[in-house]
Formats: structure tokens, C-alpha cells, sequence
């Protein structure tokens, strides 16, 4: 059985898409997922399944759809893949100036070569990236809410969260894997 977090696209943001996080881990389990936990109301869960990631990953979403009447975009990683993309991080947290961030943006896919390319005018002196497998590393060095970036320029679902988030996601899923 293998440890998944999912992170779903765009629900609970400004009014739009809820899913309330109890309901949420009731549907889950009834698809049969072990040890469902989320975390925060942004759509963070946690679970258990021997289930293949894109079988997973459809059943979950055409579920949402199902129960809900809307489509939300669900990234799938396994707990190693989690920890693994924390590990290679290109920037450290532990390096941040002060009022520095560090996020990650989960897309469904490794952007292709020429995606990317199309991001290089958005790298700067506030504003730092790296693409790693399926995941965006953004460096903020001055506030987001200053700062445009075009994510969906590489035309693949993602959704972002900050590092806290995902830090605290593996302390969860590793829990969830000594049980």
C-alpha cells in the first residue's frame, strides 16, 4: 500500500468550488482510500491506496465531479516522490532572506523544454524558478501579490503551495507511513 497526497486544484478560493474537508474525506473513503487526512481547507489530503497514480488520480476527480457538479484538477504524488522533490529543491528554506518565500506548484505533468523556455522573460530579480520533473519551484524575494507570474503559460494544470504546506504534508504522510 502506498502513500499518496493529493493536492486538489482551486477549491475553497474565493467562494468558488467548496468542498467542505470532512465531506471531502468521506468521499474518499468510500473509494476505498485507508487513512484519509487533510489538512487546511485548500484542498491537502493525505491517504492510502495500492491503487496505480493515474487510475487514482481519474477515479478521484470523476468522484468530485459525480458528488459535486464541478471539475477539479487532483496532482497526485506518492510520499517519496513528496519527500524527493522537497530534498531536491533548488533553493533552501533555511537560506531565505527576510521577506523571502519558497513554493512549489504541483502540475500533472513534466512541462516540455519549449513550455519553459516561454517562462525565462518572468525570471528576475524578484522572482527566481526552477522546473524540476513535475514540479515549479518559485522564489519570491519581495511579496506574490507584487509579483505576475504566468504559470499558466506551460498549458498544464498545477496548483501551488507554499512550503509550510508541503513540509507539513510529508511530517503528515509520514506518520500515516509508521502506522
Amino acid at each position: 500500500m502506498k502513500t499518496y497526497i493529493a493536492w486538489l486544484r482551486g477549491i475553497n478560493v474565493g467562494g468558488h468550488k467548496k468542498i467542505k474537508m470532512e465531506t471531502l474525506r468521506a468521499l474518499l473513503e468510500s473509494l476505498g482510500l485507508q487513512n484519509v487526512k487533510t489538512y487546511i481547507q485548500s484542498g491537502n489530503v493525505i491517504f492510502q491506496s495500492a491503487e496505480e497514480e493515474t487510475r487514482l488520480q481519474k477515479r478521484i476527480e470523476s468522484k468530485i465531479i459525480e458528488e459535486f457538479g464541478f471539475e477539479v484538477t487532483v496532482m497526485l504524488r506518492t510520499q517519496q516522490e513528496l519527500e524527493d522533490a522537497i530534498q531536491e529543491a533548488p533553493f533552501k528554506a533555511d537560506e531565505l532572506k527576510d521577506g523571502e518565500t519558497l513554493h512549489i506548484v504541483f502540475l500533472s505533468e513534466k512541462p516540455a523544454d519549449a513550455a519553459v523556455d516561454v517562462l525565462v522573460p518572468y525570471k528576475n530579480e524578484d522572482l527566481d524558478y526552477e522546473v524540476m520533473n513535475r514540479e515549479l519551484y518559485l522564489l519570491y524575494r519581495k511579496s506574490m501579490r507584487d509579483i505576475k507570474f504566468p504559470v499558466q503559460k506551460l498549458k498544464i494544470p498545477g496548483t501551488m503551495r507554499n512550503w509550510n504546506t508541503v513540509n507539513k504534508m510529508a511530517t503528515m504522510g509520514k506518520a500515516i507511513d509508521q502506522q
